[in-house]
């Protein structure tokens, strides 16, 4: 299921870094690992191969290893990783096990021959020197020679009498050449001058080299430096070649190294020379590299079919299995059947399928309705036994059906597809959305199928009209009142925003407030526009709870839970807001650490966040809205029909004023331009939270003065003297002053202990470098001694 084509409108292009801040791929790092592919591979041709008596031993053996990896009919499954070094994510990317990535090509045609029919062969042209004239431009330096292999590889290696593996030999071995003088030039910049500059940028690859055991590598550590970086890089583009194959609706099912196999979408031809000058271009935006690529020809010689007795098998022909086991039977049928009907799956076990015959709205398959009842997931075993009903393997023993729906429903079987949507696009009756720009593209000028990321069974019309929602809003936060002015829109923004984030503002929306005030319906409301929602209640699994919460796109709680600053302690809720690296504990399995943090929160409470607001950590990540008028008539099926009638409207309005927003503020500071209410309620809480931050603000004793400064020490002791109690300096921080006052400066001054004067080397004749103590300062603050106390006072 690929993406829109982009020929269908302007709005449904493949989205840029320039409409994109995050990539579904920013890196390498970002994707799960290993990645699993299924390849074709034609089950005859794979076993006339193993049957001919001129295959060399050790490639039956491979054959025979590959033939385990059989998933179904011509499918076999391959998984593609970093090895041990996965988690650094470094070098390229190998297949595990036999696969075609390791099928011999070149010297024998093996690879042709088991699926040279069904793919093309897409490679980068001059791949290695391609990217070593990359870094140099990167690093500000040429190479004359290398750039004119580049443009005509052909001419060069025939004035320099050298076969292209002799070059790139070359290249790979740190010892100067004794050939020619154009690669003698070629290696010293390369050695000499590229090399220094690239290892401070590689650390971890410097570290890996150098804790390697292989003989050749501490031999020749230069060169197995640069071949790392060289191998990183490549990997980076093939990945960029990845995605964009993907989201043009083809299949890239085999990784080679330095270019990719495609599944063909017509028994004949090329691939259009257009797509592939495409791919050029998405691979420079993404990777900032430029490449060329081309198709290799996929034929077999005759002479190979010859030589071994082979005849090319037919694409749809597959071998009869002698003895196929009931299990077998049932699983392809419903791999079949799967394929047909257009179904997938998602990571809960969930079914998918095309509905009202749009080609984006891919939906979840619910069960007809019946009298009395809501509609409910159609599950994997009611299909299958709608499927397999008159199946003899599946009727026979009805374990059988136990087995294969339990296959079927795993994570790790990647023979059923999962469903793949959209994240940038909503569906609705009468077309699709594009997020990040708001444009609208209608359902007829959509041609390709694709999953929509959310899908409403309702026509999109560009209008805003939200009366109902107004009426909840409006009763909050009434126009009358001064403060409320603004706070309404903020609110549809902030709504707006959970849709797509593409901001760096870095809060939450939390919504405090007595209850029966309509927090929970902005709650459900955000909720069901984006569906694939996690939530926080009381008996929330607090130790593997986030497992189930970081791939969702939203996570939302309508009570605040009481276990809240465990299942988020305070560093976890930072990291979460701030979009940072979040630790995940898994029920049997390895623990792992999420590099970014992508779904935003939404929450709402009658009470303030559980967590500690010394510095300002909290308050200023919560953007906060109070909710104090009880509802004394209210409409009970008020969600359902905000849902019914204006959530089009709503997600329009919504994603309008984020829209707007993000072009005119999406450079600043959210506390900046926000409402004035929002800075209040952030002060509000800050005060709540932190008794420190609330004396500063509130003593009368402290005024501003810009010939003064004042010691922290004597603020400390006027609190003290205010509360009867003393704080610790974790928990009165000398920078909360400029939190407050941007001029009350923090200016910590060293004193000599012997003449209480400034600390330096004149100061005093008992002058010494240890013997100094330092006071902090606080400019341009005064504190006034305290008033004194009335006769009635004294006389008590």
């Amino acid at each position: 299921m690929g993406n829109p084509a982009a020929t269908a409108t302007e709005g449904v292009s493949a989205p840029t870094n320039a409409d994109e801040n995050n990539l579904r791929y920013p890196n390498a790092a970002d994707r799960d690992y290993p990645m699993l592919k299924l390849e074709f591979v034609s089950d005859k041709g794979l076993a006339d191969l193993i049957n001919s008596p001129m295959l060399l031993d050790e490639h039956r053996a491979q054959f025979k290893a590959l033939m385990k990896r059989r998933v179904g009919k011509n499918t076999y499954k391959t998984e593609y990783n970093y090895g041990k070094k996965a988690a650094k994510v470094m070098g390229r990317l190998y297949g595990n096990g036999a696969c075609l990535q390791g099928i011999k090509s070149r010297s024998e045609p093996h690879r042709q021959f088991l699926c040279g029919s069904e793919y093309h062969d897409i490679d980068q042209v001059n791949s290695a020197p391609t990217l070593f004239l990359h870094l140099l431009a990167k690093n500000n330096l040429v190479s004359p020679e290398l750039e004119k292999y580049v443009a005509d590889r052909a001419t060069c290696l025939s004035r320099w009498n050298m076969k292209k593996r002799d070059f790139l030999a070359t290249l790979n071995r740190q010892q100067p050449p004794a050939g020619p003088a154009d690669v003698k030039a070629i290696h010293s910049v390369i050695y000499e001058k590229l090399y220094p500059i690239l290892r401070p940028q590689y650390p971890e690859i410097v570290k890996k080299v150098k804790a390697s055991r292989e003989i050749e590598k501490k031999a020749n550590p230069t060169s197995s430096f640069l071949s790392t970086v060289l191998q990183t890089l490549e990997n980076t583009t093939l990945l960029s070649m990845h995605d964009f194959f993907e989201e043009q609706g083809w299949c890239p099912d085999v990784l080679m190294f330095d270019g990719l196999q495609v599944r063909r979408q017509s028994p004949e031809g090329n691939m259009p020379e257009e797509v592939l000058r495409r791919c050029e271009t998405y691979v420079k935006e993404r990777t900032g590299v430029t490449i060329h690529l081309a198709e290799k020809p996929m034929e077999v010689p005759q002479s190979f079919l010859d030589q071994y007795g082979l005849t090319l098998p037919a694409v749809d022909e597959a071998v009869p299995v002698v003895g196929d086991k009931p299990f077998d039977v049932v699983r392809d049928t419903m791999l079949a059947a799967a394929r047909e009907m257009k179904v997938c799956k998602d990571r809960d076990g969930n079914l998918y399928r095309f509905a009202n015959g749009l080609p984006y709205a891919c939906t979840m398959w619910m069960s007809e309705a019946k009298a009395g009842e809501s509609q409910k997931p159609v599950s994997i075993m009611e299909w299958m036994q709608d499927v397999l009903m008159d199946l003899p393997a599946a009727s026979a023993n009805p374990r059988v059906m136990d087995d294969v729906c339990k296959v079927l429903t795993q994570n790790r079987f990647t023979g059923f597809d999962f469903v793949k949507k959209d994240r940038h696009y909503f569906g609705f009756s009468n077309g699709i959305l594009h997020l990040p720009t708001g444009k609208f593209t209608p359902a007829e000028e959509i041609k390709d199928e694709f999953c929509a990321h959310r899908y409403f069974d309702q026509p999109y019309t560009g209008a805003t009209d939200t009366p109902l929602m107004d009426s909840l809003l409006q009763y909050q936060f009434p126009d009358a009142d001064a403060r409320m002015v603004g706070v309404i829109r903020f609110l549809y923004m902030m709504i707006g925003r959970t849709v797509l984030v593409r901001d760096n503002w870095q809060v939450m929306l939390y919504l405090q407030g007595e209850s029966m005030t309509g927090k929970s319906v902005v709650v459900k409301i955000c909720q069901h526009i984006l569906s694939h929602f996690g939530t926080i209640a009381d008996g929330f699994d607090i130790k593997h709870g986030l497992s189930d919460l970081f791939d969702k796109d939203l996570v939302t709680w309508d009570d605040l839970s009481k276990q809240i600053a465990s299942i988020f302690p305070g560093d976890v809720f930072q990291s979460c807001v701030t979009n940072g690296p979040v630790p995940i504990n898994r029920k049997h399995a390895q623990p792992f650490t999420c590099p970014r943090w992508y779904p935003p929160i939404v929450g709402a409470g009658n009470r303030p966040l559980p967590y500690d607001d010394n510095r300002g950590q909290t308050s200023r990540k919560t953007i906060s809205f109070e909710f104090t008028r009880v509802l004394q008539r209210g409409d009970p099926n008020l969600l359902q029909k905000i849902m019914d009638s204006e959530v089009p409207n709503l997600i329009c309005k919504g994603l309008g004023y984020y829209l707007e927003d993000l072009k005119d503020h999406g450079d600043q500071i959210i506390w900046e331009w926000c409402p004035e209410y929002f800075r209040e309620q952030r002060d509000e809480m800050r005060e709540n939270q932190n008794p420190w931050y609330r004396f500063i603000r509130n003593c009368e004793r402290l005024i501003y003065n810009g010939e003064k400064a004042t010691l922290l020490d004597d603020v400390r002791k006027a609190y003290k003297d205010f509360y009867g109690r003393d704080l610790s300096k974790n928990e009165a921080p000398a920078s909360t002053f400029s939190q407050i006052n941007a001029d009350w400066v923090i200016e910590v001054v060293p004193y000599c202990k012997f003449c209480k004067e400034r600390h330096r080397v004149d100061c005093c004749d008992r002058y010494s470098r240890t013997a100094k103590t330092t006071l902090t300062w606080i400019k341009c603050i005064e504190l006034l001694p305290p008033p004194p106390k009335d006769d009635d006072e004294e006389d008590v």
